[in-house]
This record gives C-alpha cells, sequence and structure tokens, in this order.
C-alpha cells in the first residue's frame, strides 16, 4: 500500500514513543509528515531531510504540509530520495543491533 501512495501523513498528538509505520513507508521511498514530538518520532523522519514536521494539533499546518508534498513534485522526489537513504543508513539491522548492543553495555558498565 505504500507504493500506491505518494506520502505518509503521521499526525500524532501524544504518547506515540516511535513510530514504526514511518521507517516502513521510508523504505517504500515515501516522505513523511510528522509531529514534532518529545520522543522519538521526529528524529526517524527529519524535517526537511525525508519529510516535514508540523505541530501537534495543528491543522492548518498539516493541511499546507500534505499541500505543499502533493503539489510540490521535485520537493516530493528530493524528500522521497532522504527517506529511502535516512532509512537504509540510520535503520539498518545491523546499524540498530549495533545501537542497542551499546546501550546494554555502556548501562551494564555503569552498574559494575
Amino acid at each position: 500500500l505504500y507504493m500506491a501512495c505518494e506520502f505518509l501523513a503521521f499526525p500524532s498528538v501524544h504518547n506515540e514513543g516511535f513510530g514504526l509505520v514511518q521507517l516502513e513507508a521510508m523504505a517504500a521511498g515515501r516522505p513523511v509528515i510528522n509531529t514534532w514530538l518529545p520522543t522519538a518520532v521526529p528524529d526517524v523522519s527529519l524535517d526537511g531531510i525525508s519529510g516535514l514536521t508540523v505541530q501537534p494539533e495543528d491543522v492548518a499546518g498539516l493541511r499546507n504540509a500534505m499541500l505543499k508534498l502533493w503539489n510540490d513534485d521535485e520537493l516530493r522526489e528530493r524528500l522521497a530520495a532522504g527517506a529511502l537513504k535516512r532509512v537504509r543508513e540510520e535503520f539498518d539491522r545491523k546499524r540498530v543491533v549495533a545501537k542497542v548492543l551499546a546501550v546494554y553495555d555502556e548501562v551494564l558498565r555503569g552498574k559494575s
């Protein structure tokens, strides 16, 4: 279904810790419109790199971002390429496993 869309709108307003659906869309080469939350959501898809970020509950901002991506083929294609690049470089399985293991190692070292 991601291949049938132009972009993903992910307008979370609270309690969204990560947003795995963003990675799925990005892996399909689709830019993401997400909201700025004090979580990992805006760190998964970066504003201006792999998508657009709007404020939570900003209906006009969400609408404008959607229209911007819908009407600007060049921007949409640039962000789509950025999304695919980001997911491949930053969220590759080996890289993610290495990051998780590094966190565990740091925690264990801190407790010794």
